[in-house]
């Protein structure tokens, strides 16, 4: 009997991220596609008055569009896989036994790549530094959280101001904060993230509060974290989590 309230809770759970992924997905599809269709049908229809650099300019400007297209098809997979892992306590319990060595060297890796992608190099910082730890999650899964949010704070922060990480270790657990100097979030817009707002269009098509900060929070508590956001309009946001970890 447990098992089958498992699996219809499971059913259930994944009929609705369906539903929201149903409802979602067109919408942002729609929007990169057209993205992609207006840039091919000019460069069709100027084709012979345009220079190579313009070409190059727009061949940039699919790639661009394409990368964010599967961007968002990976997130909307990865937020179905999760979901459905929740439901099942096993899984979880499965999940929870794979680590990540050395994780602020991964840390560092990924800070750097990102630096290097919007071009500000000097504006990260990496404050303080815990070596010689583990934490007990997944190489693939602390990546995407560690990537989603730094990315975040760089795309919603502006050139020449600071994008802050540091780790320190406090009882059983790794805290890890990410801040930056952006435009921040409103009340609303931590909520829906705290509520795990699922792909409603209200909250979903509020720059700054995608797919990828649910998608991290949940991969955090999925394992035994917490995840907490601070910001404030205009100034900026801060966001840590935990995980467990162990000396190596």
């Amino acid at each position: 009997i447990k098992h089958q309230l498992i699996e219809q809770h499971l059913k259930v759970k994944v009929d609705e991220v369906g539903r929201n992924v149903t409802y979602a997905l067109p919408h942002e599809f729609r929007t990169v596609l057209n993205e992609v269709i207006g840039t091919a049908k000019y460069l069709k229809s100027t084709a012979e008055q345009i220079t190579s650099s313009e070409i190059e300019e727009f061949a940039n400007d699919i790639i661009f569009s394409a990368n964010r297209l599967l961007r968002i098809t990976e997130n909307f997979l990865a937020f179905v896989k999760i979901e459905s892992l929740a439901t099942d306590p096993e899984k979880v319990k499965q999940l929870r036994m794979l680590c990540t060595e050395e994780p602020v060297a991964v840390i560092e890796d990924i800070a750097a790549v990102k630096a290097e992608k919007f071009k500000r190099i000097d504006d990260l910082l990496i404050e303080e530094k815990v070596n010689r730890i583990s934490v007990e999650i997944s190489t693939e899964n602390f990546y995407k959280v560690v990537d989603e949010l730094i990315d975040n704070a760089f795309k919603f922060s502006n050139q020449m101001s600071k994008v802050r990480i540091k780790t320190y270790t406090k009882g059983q657990h790794l805290f890890i904060s990410i801040s930056d100097e952006g435009r921040g979030m409103t009340k609303e817009q931590i909520n829906g993230v705290a509520a795990l707002a699922q792909f409603e269009r209200t909250i979903y098509e509020q720059q700054g509060v995608g797919m990828g900060l649910v998608i991290a929070k949940r991969i955090v508590e999925l394992h035994g974290g917490d995840f907490f956001i601070e910001s404030s309009e205009g100034i900026g946001t801060t966001i840590t989590f935990s995980l467990f970890y162990k000396n190596v």
